[in-house]
């Protein structure tokens, strides 16, 4: 309101030539000034009051000036103080106005003309760079107008600088021809480009400071590793757009489909062998020109039958902005972490911000290109019906798989739940195993007859299958795509109709453990398949019989029927000579070697799984197998009935042998005890261990009157020991309770003596009692009070006592003579007498 009040404020003939100039042009300044795709809304002419309050100035200029002013000073590209408000605007519209002051009434003023009113207060950098293209010979007049243009509007995010809104920044007529201006504005923009002073990013036109125009110049000459345009462009396409899909989901059989991506010869991601191939054929491939036509690329998908050939059209901005992208990436990864200005981190940084919407720009323009791609497999051109790039990529592997795998429609049924089918036909009874022969449409007999081929032309030919090769390989592959689980469904067949084998490992694997080894590939790769071998009837007839004759029951009809019957015996066999072992190894029981030996007889049989060589075995083993029958039934007896009168046999051996000496001495009991130590000593003592009972009977009479016989004697000799000791005790005047101490050793000994079965240690206790009397008669000594000199009538102390053994003086020898005898005594005489001078009291021992 101010500039219009102070600077444009117009006479009443100018308003008369303002309204001729404006009537029947109102469209045409509508169209002159309007900007695209901006940011926000610049006032145009909505009026003749609009037009007439602004002339010579286009309405939106009052607006984007100030936001010239701002974003300059912001950016810091002023090297002095930018005055603000009023003024500065001012100014800038009076000297505007000036430069279009001598023209007639219908020019505009462009938006160059506001350059000079910002110019001296720039930063020299700035300047020296517009100034340094206004001498450059390459550029012309024009086209440093422009580039002052683009430094207007740089910092000004609202207004983005494409060729569109520059043509209308650069109009000075209201009727200038717009397309002629816009050809000019193109080819100076080329110019300046050329020349490194602005930059483009898709169709937005920048302009570069010297730092920008130096860093953009280094990215310009980066060089590029070779293919990278080839794997960015396979990224963006693959994995940006197709969102990384890596298998196709077949619609008739469910079954996903691997395939491996290419982009102009380079492969993205990992490849996998043996998979389709999806190849995208770009026009900065090399071998482009080679596609161009549909019969070349019809050709290569026949000699290619497994690849889909994606040949998107020419695009010439497509090689343009990969590769400044590519360039740009390369470039500020070399420079990340390397230091620089605030200066150079920022330009870096806005280049980086540049290059995100390079690559977004370019996800667009490849999302068109993939509309318009031409699809090709197995010899066709594809109709893909649709533009949506996953949904034509999806027809076209369908048609590829349809193609390809010619012998996918031997499967006429898919089962709605293949896993709950597994584990039921692996589980199946007679009846169901029969309804599985049967050749209806769910059996898909075409496929069950090529896998029954199959498998039996590879044993004709030694060609060991591995279950996870047939169904990764041989029926996963071409030309049959079959599911996984449909194969093993057919496998899982064959092996219930006893047509096929299953080995794990080497070892037969039962249709009723097979399911979860055949869910897991790492499992199945150790599963071998061969067809099934069949026993020869005169061997079921003699297994049968041997069964009968071993077990007391006839066995069944039928190759694992009669398997199961012969070995749930013989496991039950096994367990039992297993759980007899540890006890026969311990030395206390019988059967140690016939254990062992019927447990080599049945390891052969009970860690075989398949049917065939079980029973040939088994009836090979026949004679072994009887008579471990009749030695089991002898082990099963003595361990099952006879172990605990063994135990007690043992116990009461163990007993007599302290008293054997004696016993053996007694005629009946000496004839006893021998036989019982035959009867253990027996390795196989089964049928003696019932005449055990009467022995021990016999042994155990003598031997408790033996015991009984010991005792008094022993008794006695204690009981005259203890006097003594009493006697003493009654004369020593010591403390009662050290006496009954003494007193107790005794008794002790005469109850042990009652308890003790063993005639030795009856025995021992006489000559323990006997040690204890002197043992006693130490302690009493040492315990007599002390006599005190005030005490007027002491008690004397007793002499001390000397035992004397007559044996000991003896030493050993036999009396043969009566000298003998008076020697005796007078070596007797003269120990007595010794102790009785050396006043002792003397007690013979």
């Amino acid at each position: 309101e101010v500039i219009q009040s102070r600077l444009l404020e117009k006479s009443t003939g100018a308003m008369a030539a303002l309204k001729a100039a404006y009537e029947g042009n109102e469209d045409i300044l509508k169209n002159q000034l309007a900007f695209h795709q901006a940011g926000m809304t610049f006032k145009g002419v909505g009026s003749f009051d609009d037009f007439s309050a602004a002339y010579p100035f286009p309405p939106y200029q009052f607006t984007l000036v100030q936001k010239v002013f701002e974003s300059i000073r912001r950016a810091g590209a002023t090297g002095i103080h930018v005055s603000r408000g009023e003024r500065s605007t001012l100014d800038a519209f009076q000297t505007a106005a000036l430069t279009v002051s001598d023209n007639e009434v219908g020019v505009l003023v462009p938006f160059v003309a506001f350059y000079p009113a910002v110019e001296g207060f720039l930063d020299t950098t700035v300047k020296a760079t517009i100034n340094q293209a206004a001498e450059n010979h390459a550029l012309q007049p024009v086209d440093v107008e422009l580039l002052k243009v683009l430094f207007l509007i740089r910092y000004i995010d609202e207004l983005p600088g494409n060729v569109d809104n520059l043509v209308t920044l650069c109009i000075r007529n209201i009727d200038a021809d717009r397309l002629a201006l816009r050809r000019q504005i193109e080819a100076s923009l080329a110019r300046l480009e050329s020349e490194t002073l602005i930059a483009r990013n898709g169709d937005l036109y920048l302009f570069l400071t010297n730092e920008e125009r130096d860093i953009g110049r280094e990215i310009k000459n980066t060089t590029i590793p070779s293919g990278s345009e080839a794997r960015e462009l396979g990224k963006m396409i693959f994995e940006d757009l197709l969102g990384e899909t890596r298998k196709h989901t077949y619609s008739l059989t469910g079954r996903d489909f691997g395939f491996n991506r290419q982009c102009d010869d380079h492969y993205v991601g990992n490849q996998q062998d043996g998979t389709m191939e999806v190849a995208v054929v770009s026009p900065l491939g090399d071998r482009f020109g080679e596609f161009e036509s549909d019969e070349a690329a019809r050709a290569f998908t026949i000699g290619h039958a497994d690849t889909v050939i994606v040949r998107l059209p020419d695009d010439d901005t497509l090689a343009r902005e990969l590769r400044s992208y590519i360039q740009t990436e390369t470039y500020i990864k070399g420079k990340h972490g390397g230091g620089g200005n605030d200066s150079t981190t920022r330009v870096l940084k806005d280049q980086a911000d540049h290059n995100r919407t390079r690559r977004k720009r370019l996800g667009v323009v490849l999302k068109d290109m993939l509309e318009q791609a031409a699809y090709f497999a197995s010899g066709e051109r594809l109709d893909q019906g649709s533009t949506n790039p996953k949904d034509a990529l999806g027809r076209a592997l369908e048609s590829l798989i349809k193609n390809t795998y010619s012998k996918m429609g031997y499967l006429e049924y898919l089962s709605s739940q293949p896993k709950q089918e597994l584990q039921s036909i692996l589980r199946a009874n007679d009846v169901d195993q029969a309804m599985l022969g049967l050749p209806t449409p769910e059996s898909n007999k075409q496929a069950l007859d090529d896998l029954r081929d199959y498998v039996r032309l590879s044993h004709q030919a030694h060609h060991e299958i591995n279950l996870e090769d047939l169904v990764e390989k041989r029926y996963g592959g071409r030309p049959y795509g079959w599911p996984e689980l449909e194969t093993l469904l057919l496998v899982a067949r064959l092996v219930v109709l006893q047509e096929i084998e299953l080995f794990h490992q080497g070892q037969s694997l039962p249709a009723q453990d097979a399911y979860d080894k055949l869910l897991k590939s790492t499992e199945r790769r150790r599963i071998r398949i061969a067809p099934k071998a069949k026993v020869d009837d005169a061997v079921v007839r003699k297994a049968q019989s041997l069964g009968l004759a071993l077990f007391a029951e006839q066995g069944p009809d039928g190759d694992e029927k009669l398997y199961g019957f012969c070995r749930t015996h013989l496991d039950d066999w096994h367990q039992r000579l297993r759980s007899y072992g540890p006890l026969a190894e311990s030395g206390e029981y019988p059967g140690h070697e016939d254990i062992d030996r019927g447990l080599g007889v049945l390891r052969p049989l009970v860690g075989e799984t398949d049917p065939v060589r079980f029973l040939d075995r088994f009836v090979d083993a026949s004679a072994d197998l009887k008579d471990l029958g009749e030695d089991l039934q002898d082990l099963r007896g003595f361990y099952d009935n006879q172990r605990s009168a063994w135990d007690r046999l043992r116990n009461e051996l163990t007993r007599f042998e302290s008293n054997e000496t004696q016993l053996e001495s007694d005629n009946q009991a000496g004839s006893a005890l021998a036989r019982l130590r035959e009867i253990v000593k027996s390795p196989r003592p089964y049928a003696l261990i019932a005449e055990t009972g009467s022995l021990v009977d016999t042994v155990r009479a003598v031997n408790d009157g033996l015991v009984t016989a010991a005792r008094p004697p022993v008794l006695a000799a204690i009981a005259s020991s203890r006097s003594t000791v009493e006697k003493e005790l009654a004369s020593s005047a010591i403390e009662s309770s050290v006496g009954a101490g003494i007193l107790a050793r005794f008794d002790e000994l005469a109850t042990d003596v009652q308890s003790q079965s063993s005639i030795a240690h009856i025995e021992q206790a006489r000559s323990i009692a006997d040690h204890e009397v002197d043992s006693a008669l130490a302690k009493i000594e040492a315990a007599r009070p002390a006599v005190h000199g005030k005490n007027p009538k002491p008690t004397p102390p007793a002499k001390a006592v000397a035992s004397i053994s007559a044996r000991d003086v003896a030493g050993g020898k036999m009396l043969e003579s009566k000298e003998d005898v008076e020697s005796y005594l007078g070596e007797l005489r003269k120990a007595l007498e010794t102790a009785i001078q050396n006043g002792r009291r003397i007690r013979i021992k």
